[in-house]
């Protein structure tokens, strides 16, 4: 069946946002105003956001709307299904790295990267962030960061959105978070371009998906130059609280919901022990690229496929 489809482009969470559907403009202008939203709500470089208020209460608890509450239970239960993989509070290392305004704005990668060790003894705490009858009360050590987990629920409620709308084939892409949804997308499939993390913009194959969520990470990208004179990028190890180096440069993951995607693809450049069988057992399929380029299948049979 072909469906005539209307798409429409805009900047949000600092990043570059494509919806397609088969609904028309007005659709698309109400997905702009949602995401607008949420951003407004959920945005570490807003002084005003809920999220930033609950990170400067000091501990106190911060009344929030359901929206952001609905972000920190997630936040929450990607801690605890990971086994402490996945941390929401590491805002303030992040912030001592130097990503302390929007990427754009950051010094450029300087070439130096570095390099950082893990401790013998892995000893991962859960970490989670207290929802109480007063509102949310981010612990007093610690700062919250929505990061990609926030663009990757976003897709999943505009998603939801335009299926409410009556969409029968819709996509959503926030900032490299995709979200696939519609009866017709579920019979047609749609294909999802892999890209080179070592070339940006070039595809070594495609997949097929028939809904759900794809969110890639890559510690090849969000790159900058410290003050301390190396390289440093976004995904932190809970471990270390620093910079993940290890034989994982790249992953991207297809999962039910966007959100959990982009979840367990850093957990897999965080963690060299994730396996097909790890992450299959957390409903994820995922592919990874290596230090060494090479590819490996994490249960996606198929994936890198031209």
């Amino acid at each position: 069946m072909e469906l005539p489809l209307t798409e429409g482009s805009f900047r949000a969470f600092g990043s570059d946002c494509r919806v397609v559907s088969d609904l028309g403009t007005s659709a698309l202008e109400r997905v702009a105003e949602r995401v607008e939203d949420l951003e407004a709500r959920w945005s570490r470089f807003r002084p005003d956001s809920e999220v930033s208020r609950c990170n400067s209460a000091r501990g106190r608890p911060v009344p929030v709307s359901t929206a952001t509450i609905e972000l920190i239970e997630r936040a929450n239960l990607a801690a605890e299904r990971t086994d402490g993989r996945f941390n929401p509070l590491l805002l303030l290392d992040l912030v001592a790295l130097g990503y302390d305004r929007d990427h754009s704005e950051l010094p450029p990668s300087s070439g130096a990267p570095a390099v950082e060790q893990r401790p013998a003894v892995v000893d991962r705490r859960v970490e989670t962030i207290d929802i109480g009858p007063d509102g949310v009360r981010v612990p007093t050590h610690a700062a919250f960061d929505p990061g990609g987990l926030g663009k990757g629920l976003a897709a999943d409620l505009l998603l939801a959105d335009l299926v409410e709308d009556g969409a029968r084939w819709a996509f959503v892409s926030l900032g490299g978070d995709m979200r696939f949804g519609g009866v017709v997308l579920a019979e047609q499939g749609a294909p999802v371009a892999i890209e080179d993390p070592w070339k940006p913009g070039t595809s070594i194959g495609e997949v097929t998906v028939f809904g759900g969520g794809v969110a890639s990470s890559s510690i090849l990208r969000r790159t900058w130059a410290g003050s301390d004179g190396v390289d440093h990028h976004h995904v932190l190890d809970p471990i270390t609280r620093r910079p993940a180096h290890g034989t994982r440069v790249a992953a991207t993951v297809h999962a039910r919901d966007a959100w959990w995607a982009d979840v367990v693809a850093k957990c897999c450049l965080i963690d060299d022990g994730l396996d097909a069988d790890h992450i299959t057992e957390w409903g994820c399929v995922g592919l990874v690229f290596t230090a060494d380029r090479t590819l490996e299948t994490l249960g996606w049979a198929g994936a890198g496929e031209g």
